[in-house]
């Protein structure tokens, strides 16, 4: 049963803290532990010091810094964790960024789900992607490209 991998119990199993491993998860920043269970909220990280040289968190709201009028900036997320809560993006600086997912998992979108490249070149527009699988996205919030978003798979 679910309630039996908790590490922590909360209220009588109703919450508890859950290990997710890089086995796990497939991503390259260790374990994490997720609140699990049933509750009304938590507070989400949310970060603007991201770099090209480290991959995104799967969860989370991330500012993108960039800089460099005329190019574009890569930045690798790792793999989506099944569950977790929702991973938001968008750039702050005066060039669009790439978001490409770390071992060619899948972005699905209304066009399809080849995709392994969001191109966030509306400055400033959010993207919202929830984990639905360990090799799938689904773009879920103001994805579309009529926001300024572009998907495809090389960057």
């Amino acid at each position: 049963m679910f309630t039996d991998k908790y590490l922590i119990s909360i209220h009588g199993r109703q919450i508890g803290l859950q290990r997710v491993t890089t086995a796990i998860s497939g991503g390259t920043r260790g374990q994490f532990d997720f609140l699990a269970g049933t509750y009304k909220g938590e507070r989400m990280d949310c970060t603007t010091a991201d770099t090209t040289a480290t991959n995104l968190l799967p969860f989370g709201n991330h500012i993108l810094p960039t800089s460099s009028a005329g190019s574009s900036q890569v930045f690798t997320v790792d793999p989506p964790i099944p569950g977790a809560n929702p991973l938001t993006v968008m750039t702050n600086g005066t060039a669009a960024a790439y978001v490409k997912t770390a071992n060619g998992e899948n972005y699905q979108t209304s066009a399809g789900s080849s995709f392994t490249v969001v191109l966030l070149s509306s400055l400033g527009a959010p993207i919202q992607l929830t984990p639905m699988t360990t090799a799938l996205w689904a773009v879920t919030g103001n994805g579309s490209t009529a926001s300024g978003h572009t998907y495809t798979t090389t960057t």
